[in-house]
């Protein structure tokens, strides 16, 4: 029997709160695990 992957539900915020560091969850380019692809080096 195959495995199904596990899919979270959408995120969501109730407003945009106009400045990313406010954000919850925060964006995915603002983790500090987050690294480029260095292709535009």
């Amino acid at each position: 029997m195959p495995r199904e992957k596990k899919l979270q539900p959408p995120q969501h915020q109730r407003r945009q709160p106009g400045r990313e560091h406010k954000m919850k969850p925060r964006p995915r380019a603002e983790d500090e695990k987050h690294r480029g692809s260095g292709k535009l080096q």
